[in-house]
């Protein structure tokens, strides 16, 4: 079987699954997602944001997020970073991003 009919045929499941996961609410993807072995909430919301393309997925425990919103007083905890993202809803995902591509 020719390599590009390959990966259509293994990507189209992962594409089916990703469909099916938008009808369901974040927080249960990611209590799902937490429930695998090795998968914490970074790596859930993570996921959430890039394979489930959710726009409200926020690690907000990510190093990069927490050092773009350094100040002279220091780095943000994760959970004053869950309440300054809370402006951000329901598009987290998308100032995650832009926090990250920031020098």
């Amino acid at each position: 079987m020719p390599e590009k009919r390959r990966c259509r045929l293994w990507l189209w499941p992962c594409k089916r699954v990703a469909w099916l996961f938008r009808r369901i609410p974040l927080d249960s993807i990611i209590k799902n997602l937490c429930e695998l072995p090795g998968i914490g909430p970074w790596t859930a919301h993570y996921i959430a944001m890039r394979g489930y393309r959710d726009p409200d997925a926020f690690p907000h425990s990510d190093l990069g997020l927490l050092r773009a919103l350094e100040t002279e007083n220091g780095r943000p905890s994760p959970a004053a970073m869950l309440m300054i993202a809370e402006a951000w809803r329901p598009w987290r995902a998308y100032a995650a991003m832009r926090l990250w591509a920031q020098p």
